[in-house]
């Protein structure tokens, strides 16, 4: 009788610890990814690769021109606030190296621009299209080595030997002669537009732009690529009028994401630091993108972070820049494939969600109430997941209880055995003093064992009382 009410208790405690944990997965899985980002919606796919980051551009009527690489086409699409399509144009390009894909407005119609290069020749093709998507004008320009915007009507274009900004809505151009610049960023400041870029691959330097004229060029950091292969991927540049932050992401030939390297000096040139981009305790970020400039600067990039210690995946953060310091930061998405490749405007990301090689899902998140109202809603696969959550950490524990215990059991089993083979020769005196020796070597050999593994456990067992009192 007592055997079945104990084989009873166990089996409804063991239920129960199950549905606690399916619990507490559930409610962790239905949560949006933050409080001020919602839920993400499913917007498109791409199937046949994408080597350049998205670009988004909001109308007039709260609808947004999304333009993203598929493969050897550009795909551009108005969609509405609530991610529903409106609209789509293709674009065929007819290679897959498709570079510095941007959208300048000029008040009326929109100009898509991207670079390919073809025997060694870049060239920038640019379109330019209404509000229907409908192709109203093309041209091209040779030996443009890369583009980058400073804005809705601003393109900065990198040649072998100069910096052209050029203001799309007044058809001004100011041309800055530099040596062997890369890696060009703009934003707009207080003193003008700030134009940062990489020199001859070993130093970053910058110059302002005001009224047409140039300043003279300064230093932002020496910086070289690692010897042992690195390179730099790309970077980003933002200011809260007191500071430039530039986010330069350096990559390795191993390193499937970069790391971040945060120049940051002041408009006056009178301060420089440069370090790892820290976002709170998140250390591990990689595309950086610059969103808005101002008293703060504001950037969105994919971050790694860890579930229950020991899950982790790379989910897009939205984080703000103030006299040095991040003062805030949210996360965008949480979906369960790494996220890359973030575009943003105003209150709506978009981002790709990493599927197989040459395949993504294309997501669209936003802060809007409307949206959170739709979309925030509990679903299936949050179900499903929270399931598979229970079903993992009920594996894994079993897995690592039993190996957890066998590296302080087995010496304990080595110890007892020595002791028992010699116990025969020994008076009882002897044996006791040996016996209360063998406990304090086992119990310290338990106590350093889980001490060594007390990070990989919840917060509450790290306790000593508890430990010492397993």
């Amino acid at each position: 009788m007592k055997k079945h009410v104990f084989s009873i208790a166990f089996i409804i405690m063991f239920v129960g610890i199950l549905v606690f944990q399916y619990n507490e997965s559930y409610k962790f899985r239905i949560e949006p990814p933050s409080e001020e980002w919602s839920k993400e919606v499913l917007i498109g796919s791409v199937d046949e690769g994408i080597k350049t980051y998205p670009k988004i551009l909001d109308f007039s009527d709260g609808s947004n021109l999304i333009v993203y690489q598929n493969g050897e086409n550009l795909k551009a699409e108005v969609i509405d606030k609530l991610g529903k399509k409106k609209n789509e144009l293709v674009i065929p390009v007819g290679d897959k190296f498709i570079k510095s894909l941007n959208l300048i407005s000029d008040g009326d119609n929109t100009n898509i621009s991207w670079i390919t290069s073809k025997h060694s020749i870049k060239t920038m093709y640019n379109i330019k299209v209404d509000g229907n998507l409908k192709i109203i004008e093309q041209n091209q320009e040779t030996d443009v080595q890369e583009a980058t915007q400073a804005g809705e009507d601003i393109l900065v274009l990198t040649y072998k030997d100069k910096i052209v900004l050029r203001d799309i809505s007044n058809n001004i151009s100011t041309v800055k002669k530099v040596t062997s610049p890369a890696l060009v960023s703009a934003v707009n400041t207080n003193q003008g537009y700030l134009i940062t870029y990489h020199e001859n691959g070993r130093n970053f330097k910058y110059f302002f732009i005001k009224d047409g004229v140039t300043s003279d060029i300064s230093l932002a950091a020496a910086l070289a690529p690692d010897s042992k292969g690195g390179y730099f991927d790309r970077a980003s540049l933002g200011s809260d009028n007191k500071y430039a932050y530039l986010m330069v992401e350096a990559k390795t030939a191993a390193d499937r994401f970069g790391i971040i390297k945060c120049i940051t000096f002041s408009l006056d040139g009178k301060e420089k630091s440069m370090e790892d981009l820290k976002i709170g305790p998140f250390r591990r970020n990689f595309g950086a993108v610059a969103i808005s400039s101002g008293d703060e600067a504001r950037f969105i990039a994919s971050s790694t972070r860890y579930y229950e210690r020991k899950d982790s995946q790379e989910d897009i953060i939205d984080f703000t820049i103030k006299n040095g310091e991040v003062v805030k930061y949210s996360f965008a998405s949480r979906t369960k494939e790494p996220s890359m490749y973030p575009a943003m405007s105003n209150d709506i990301i978009i981002f790709f969600s990493y599927l197989d090689t040459d395949k993504y899902d294309i997501y669209m998140t936003s802060t809007d109430d409307e949206f959170k109202n739709v979309y925030n809603v509990t679903r299936n696969i949050e179900k499903s997941r929270a399931l598979t959550d229970t079903s993992v950490g009920f594996i894994y524990s079993v897995i690592y209880v039993f190996l957890f215990g066998l590296q302080w059991i087995l010496a304990g089993l080595t110890t007892i055995s020595g002791f028992t083979y010699f116990a025969h020769a020994m008076n009882i005196k002897v044996k006791s003093i040996l016996y209360i020796l063998c406990y304090f070597v086992l119990a310290a050999v338990k106590v350093a064992t889980v001490y060594s593994k007390a990070a990989e456990l919840p917060e509450i067992l790290n306790a000593p009382y508890i430990i010492i009192g397993s």
